[in-house]
């Protein structure tokens, strides 16, 4: 009975099998609307994909430039900064009042070397300076 089960099953399988891959049934195609482009359409359509493509590549060497340049601008402030502070030296405010204790430890485990006092003159802005020894 299995045996006879699984031969019926296997049969009804490669019928709908074949039916489904047969180009001739029409139920399981549709003519789609439009119509296929001649060479100049195609042509004319290749010329302005190839005209958006140079933009985009325009555009991505200009940012690549702008890039570059803050690159060589970030690269030259690190090597001013470098000779004067201590690599992994942090500026923390000694106030509490102006950092609070979640701020501070952003920061992270590594402590500070030496703290930055912030001093305020009349009328102007705040100014971090760092503290003689």
């Amino acid at each position: 009975m299995c045996a006879q089960a699984l031969l019926e099953a296997r049969r009804e399988a490669e019928a709908l099998s074949l039916a489904l891959e047969n180009p001739g049934n029409q139920s399981r195609w549709r003519l789609l609307d439009g119509k296929i482009p001649d060479k100049e359409e195609l042509t004319a359509k290749l010329q302005q994909l190839e005209e958006r493509l140079a933009g985009r590549k325009e555009a991505l060497l200009e940012k690549e430039l702008i890039l570059e340049e803050v690159t060589q601008l970030s690269d030259k402030l690190r090597q001013q900064v470098s000779p004067t502070h201590a690599p992994g030296m942090l500026l923390v405010p000694q106030h509490a009042s102006q950092c609070s204790a979640a701020a501070l430890h952003e920061f992270g485990s590594v402590p500070p070397v030496r703290t930055a006092t912030c001093r305020r003159q009349r009328g102007a802005e705040r100014r971090w300076s760092w503290p003689r020894r």
